[in-house]
C-alpha cells in the first residue's frame, strides 16, 4: 500500500541518487547468466523510473518495464528517449498485469514483492509472473527478510537531499505490526525550492517474509526455488540480513 506516491515520483531519482543501480544491475545480470544463460527478453515488474532497466539494456537484454505509477512510467519513457534506448514501458499493476508476451526472465527489484501486503495480492502477483514466463524461465526478486527485520527492528530516520534546484527533508516513522508481518512506514516530506516550500506525507505498508510462507506460495503457483541469497551477495541470508533475494524457476506445465 502506497499513498501519495504520485507526488514523490517527481523527486524519486533525487532521493535515491545514492542507490547504486549499476552495481545492482550487474549483480542481477550475473545471476541471470548463471541460472538462465539463454535469457534474451526480460520483464522488470515495478520498474519505477527505469534505472535498473536501463543498465540491463546495456548488458544486451531486450527489456520491458511495468509500473503502477503513471508518472514513474512517464519519467522512464523520457529517460529512455534521452538515452536512445529501446525499452518498452507500460502502466500495469504487479498483481494483475496482462501483456501479450512471454519472457525468459522476470525481475522485481527494490522490494516490490514486500509491497504485496496481503496474501491475495502476493498470490496474484506470482500467478501473473508465472503466466508471463517462458517454460523454464526464472523469476528473481528481493524482499524484506523476516529474521533480519526482527533482529534489527526498524527505527525512525531523517535524510536530506538536494540539488541545484531544491532541497528535500524526509523523516520516516515506522510502526511494526507483529501479527501481520507488516511495517507501516509514515514519511513526512518537506520540499524547498527557489520559489516555494511545502510539505506532504506518504505512507508505505511493507511486508517482511519468512522462508516457509514464501516457499509454500511459490510451490503452489508452480515454481521451484533455485536459490535464496542475501541481497547483493552470493551467500544465504541469516538473522542479520534485512534484505534477501530469491531465484525461482517456472516448472513445466
Amino acid at each position: 500500500m502506497i499513498e501519495n506516491f504520485e507526488l514523490i515520483s517527481q523527486y524519486y531519482d533525487l532521493i535515491y541518487n545514492d542507490k547504486n543501480y549499476e552495481y545492482e544491475s550487474r549483480y542481477i545480470s550475473k545471476l541471470i547468466k548463471k541460472y538462465n544463460p539463454k535469457t534474451k527478453k526480460i520483464l522488470d515488474v515495478g520498474c519505477g523510473t527505469g534505472r535498473h532497466a536501463e543498465f540491463l539494456d546495456d548488458y544486451g537484454f531486450d527489456v520491458t518495464g511495468i509500473d503502477l505509477s503513471e508518472k514513474m512510467i512517464k519519467i522512464a519513457l523520457e529517460n529512455s528517449k534521452k538515452t536512445g534506448k529501446d525499452i518498452k514501458y507500460k502502466v500495469s499493476n504487479a498483481n494483475n498485469f496482462k501483456i501479450n508476451q512471454k519472457f525468459d526472465t522476470i525481475v522485481s527489484l527494490f522490494h516490490v514483492i514486500s509491497y504485496q501486503d496481503q496474501n491475495k495480492k502476493l498470490i496474484n502477483t506470482f500467478k501473473s509472473i508465472y503466466n508471463h514466463l517462458n517454460e523454464g524461465g526464472i523469476f528473481i526478486f528481493d524482499f524484506w527478510y523476516g529474521p533480519g527485520v526482527l533482529t534489527e527492528l526498524p527505527s525512525s530516520r531523517e535524510k536530506k537531499f538536494k540539488n541545484e534546484n531544491l532541497e528535500i527533508n524526509r523523516k520516516s516513522f515506522p510502526n511494526l505490526i507483529y501479527s501481520k508481518n507488516i511495517v507501516d512506514v509514515k514519511f513526512k516530506i518537506n520540499v524547498k525550492t527557489k520559489l516555494k516550500e511545502y510539505s506532504f506525507q506518504e505512507s508505505h505498508r511493507m511486508r517482511y517474509f519468512f522462508e516457509p510462507e514464501l516457499e509454500l506460495i511459490a510451490n503452489l503457483q508452480g515454481f521451484t526455488i533455485l536459490n535464496s541469497l542475501e541481497w547483493l551477495k552470493f551467500k544465504n541470508p541469516n538473522h542479520n540480513s534485512w534484505h534477501a533475494l530469491w531465484i525461482l524457476k517456472k516448472n513445466k506445465s
